[in-house]
């Protein structure tokens, strides 16, 4: 079967001050992947190794950044590396679970992965061996530094309003002004990243369709 495996390594799991806490916040951001990306996920977010890891098979790896990005805003601060690949899986593909599945997309997302936290990366991408994997994955990387690099507060603006669309309605939610929003949104450079986002999601279309 081919499909694509993401495989996640916790960034500093050993030293997590409550990891318990942490293990609550993976398995929420799990159901949150499975939920929302439903109609592309094989094998539903798992957390493996306790909270040392996760992985999820996806049918479309054009929906993967929008999946780390996912697990970035529900774990954050907590940083998470990723490394994705579009290849076969031959072993407990009836079995819906990530656990019980293998093959060479495991095996190279294995792989990949020890290679991003080699070069002290977030996030690395196997698609067709082409440079334009390599150019992808620098700029889910650029774009992840940025989310990692949010304050507490900072990221609950953004994810306020990622999820209601509007700084008015974020604002309610928040418990303050629309012009409060508007300025934590310019301070943190959202409207360029969101460009930013916009334009990756073009780029990983127009991948898909040309592969």
């Amino acid at each position: 079967m081919e499909a694509c495996v993401l495989l996640g390594d916790v960034v500093g799991s050993q030293d997590l001050s409550n990891r318990a806490a942490f293990g609550t916040a993976l398995e929420t951001a799990c159901r949150s992947v499975d939920e929302t990306f439903a109609d592309a996920v094989l094998a539903p977010a798992t957390p493996l190794k306790g909270v040392d890891e996760v992985g999820v098979v996806l049918d479309d790896w054009r929906e993967v950044y929008d999946v780390v990005r996912r697990f970035y805003e529900a774990v954050h601060p907590v940083r998470v590396r990723f490394a994705a690949v579009a290849g076969d899986i031959d072993v407990g593909v009836g079995s819906g679970r990530v656990p019980a599945m293998d093959g060479p997309a495991f095996h190279r997302a294995d792989a990949l992965l020890a290679s991003v936290a080699d070069e002290d990366l977030l996030f690395d991408l196997a698609v067709s061996e082409s440079t334009l994997d390599r150019a992808i994955a620098d700029e889910v990387n650029l774009l992840l530094r940025w989310r990692a690099g949010l304050t507490e507060r900072q990221a609950e603006y953004v994810r306020a309003y990622e999820r209601r669309g509007t700084q008015a309605a974020a604002a309610a939610d928040l418990g303050v002004t629309q012009q409060a929003v508007s300025n934590e949104l310019r301070d943190v450079g959202w409207p360029f990243v969101d460009r930013i986002e916009r334009r990756l999601e073009r780029t990983l279309e127009e991948y898909a369709d040309a592969t």
